[in-house]
C-alpha cells in the first residue's frame, strides 16, 4: 500500500476528503494494537474497516488493493452512508459513476447491484428499474458473487 496505493493523488484526496485513519505497525506492535485487532477482529493486513458517524460497520475488506481498485472500494461506503440518510440520490449518484469510470474494478458489480435498490428505493418501489440494473448485473459480471445476488429478480411479479 504505501509504495502504490497510498501516494496516489486520487486516493490521497479521497480518503483527506472523507475518512479518518488509524493505522497500525505490524513490525512493532503495541498494546493499542493487539487491542484494537482483538475489538475490530483482524486477522491479516492491511485489513481496512469503514464505520459511519454512528460507529456502525459499512465495508470491510482485507489485502492490497492498486488505486484504481481501491478508489471504488472506497466509494462505495460513501454511498451506503448516503442510504442510510435517505440521500439516495447522491449515493446513487456515487454508485453510477463507480459503474461508468471504473467497469472493470472488483467493486463494480457491487456498486452496480446497490444502483439497482437505490433507485428502487427512490422510485417508489419501481420493479422494473431494479430489474433491468440486476440483469445488467448478470449480463456485465455473472461470475460476480452480486450476478448471483441479483437472480432473485427472476421470482419477483412481472
Amino acid at each position: 500500500m504505501a509504495k502504490f496505493t497510498w501516494p496516489d493523488p486520487e486516493v490521497g484526496s479521497l480518503l483527506a476528503s472523507h475518512y479518518r485513519g488509524i493505522q497500525f505497525d505490524l513490525a512493532s506492535p503495541h498494546d493499542d494494537f493487539v487491542a484494537a485487532t482483538q475489538t475490530m477482529k483482524v486477522v491479516w493486513a492491511p485489513t481496512f474497516i469503514v464505520d459511519d458517524t454512528r460507529g456502525r460497520e459499512l465495508r470491510r475488506w482485507t489485502g492490497w488493493l492498486p488505486p484504481e481498485d481501491f478508489i471504488p472500494e472506497l466509494r462505495i461506503p460513501i454511498a451506503m452512508d448516503h442510504m442510510h440518510h435517505r440521500r439516495l440520490d447522491v449515493g446513487a449518484a456515487i454508485l453510477e459513476d463507480i459503474v461508468e469510470t471504473t467497469p472493470q474494478a472488483p467493486a463494480a458489480a457491487e456498486a452496480l447491484h446497490f444502483l439497482g435498490i437505490f433507485e428502487f428505493l427512490a422510485g417508489k418501489r419501481d420493479l422494473p428499474k431494479l430489474r433491468a440494473r440486476w440483469n445488467a448485473v448478470r449480463e456485465s459480471y455473472p461470475d460476480s458473487r452480486f450476478a448471483r445476488h441479483s437472480e432473485v429478480i427472476d421470482d419477483a411479479p412481472a
